[in-house]
Parts: structure tokens; C-alpha cells; sequence
């Protein structure tokens, strides 16, 4: 039981084409939450008509009132809030699954004593030499950075270790690894096979 948490503006075209193959993925017990980050295209319509199809597809939209804040984490935050299952991935518009039974593959792979799962997103044929270096890290203990526009979250594990730091100009996901990623809380994918991949090359 997963729960999918896609952070979102004005993607909606990526949506379009993402949304589909995760509401495909198979053998799975899932949800999933797009939390809008106050999109002026028709982001916000379309999953109003496709919630009316999908049962387990749901949208949050953040506050205009939200000033002053990074409204980036604020979606995670609220997503990661709102979502049903404890465990979570959390991605980008533009990623995708590689195969319809990701999710049931993710589900009995990741380890309940690790509450971050780190998840390599390929752009093009292969990782980027960033990617490979945070792997490297990671490997050895010392996760810097995110693996791509995906992580995997146990919502207990970020409510109990209080959110987000206070003052950091790190970006959102790495933020969740910098901070919080020890050798022994954190589950590195490594298979080119639960490799995910990207819309955007």
C-alpha cells in the first residue's frame, strides 16, 4: 500500500501523459495525490475530470494566501499530510514508471526498517555523472543528495523528525536526504530494472 505524491505547476501537459501510466500500474493497492502548486493552466480541470474516472486519484491545491514561505516544500508538506498510506513516493510531473508492475515491485522490495528509499530517475540512456556521484555517496554512508526528481518517504519518519530544517537554500528532495539520511534509515534502488525513467530527456 503506497501512496504516490506528484508535485505540480503548470505541467500539465507532462501530467497528461505521465498520470495515465501510473494510474495503469498493476497488482498494486495505491493512491495517488497531485498537490497543485497554483497552476494557471488547465492542470487543476483535467484532474477534476480524471478523478471522476479514478477512484484513487485525488488533488490538493495550496493556499494562494501561502506567501513568505517556499511553496515547494509547503506541497510536500501538505501532501505527505494528507496522503493515506505511510509509505509514499514522492515525484516530479515528468516521472515515469518502467513497468505496470513498479509500484508492486517497490511495495515488496522496500525494506518497513527504511524510511527513505532513495530512487534513481534516468534521463536519456543512463544517470547523469551527478547521479552516479550521489550514488556513490549514498553507497558509502554519506547521502548528500537526492538520486532525481523521486524519493520514497515513510510519513511517520518526516512527522516524527519534525519536517523540513528551518533556514536551507538546498533543493526540496535533497533537503529530505541531507538532513535526515543516515547508513542505516535509507534504501538505495540500484537495479536498472526499478530504474525510473523521465519525460524529459
Amino acid at each position: 500500500m503506497i501512496s504516490l505524491v506528484i508535485i505540480t505547476l503548470n505541467q500539465q501537459e507532462q501530467l497528461s501523459k505521465s498520470l495515465p501510466l501510473w494510474l495503469a500500474q498493476k497488482d498494486a493497492d495505491f493512491e495517488i495525490c497531485v498537490v497543485d502548486k497554483n497552476s494557471e493552466d488547465d492542470t487543476v480541470r483535467m484532474l477534476e475530470d480524471m478523478e471522476e474516472e479514478y477512484t484513487n486519484l485525488r488533488h490538493i491545491v495550496i493556499p494562494r494566501t501561502a506567501h513568505g514561505i517556499n511553496k515547494d516544500r509547503l506541497a510536500v508538506m501538505l501532501g505527505i499530510r494528507g496522503a493515506v498510506w505511510n509509505r509514499m513516493i514522492i515525484i516530479r510531473p515528468h516521472v515515469i514508471p518502467p513497468t505496470e508492475q513498479w509500484l508492486r515491485e517497490i511495495a515488496d522490495t522496500w525494506d518497513p526498517g527504511k524510511p527513505i528509499l532513495m530512487l534513481p530517475v534516468m534521463q536519456g540512456s543512463k544517470l547523469t555523472f551527478r547521479q552516479r556521484y550521489a550514488m556513490y555517496m549514498a553507497q558509502h554512508g554519506r547521502a548528500k543528495w537526492a538520486l532525481g526528481h523521486a524519493i520514497g518517504y515513510s510519513k511517520d519518519f518526516f512527522m516524527s523528525s519534525g519536517g523540513f530544517p528551518g533556514k536551507t537554500s538546498l533543493p526540496t528532495f535533497n533537503a529530505l536526504v541531507r538532513y535526515f539520511s543516515k547508513p542505516n534509515n535509507t534504501q538505495i534502488i540500484k537495479d536498472a530494472e526499478h530504474t525510473l525513467h523521465s519525460l524529459v530527456s
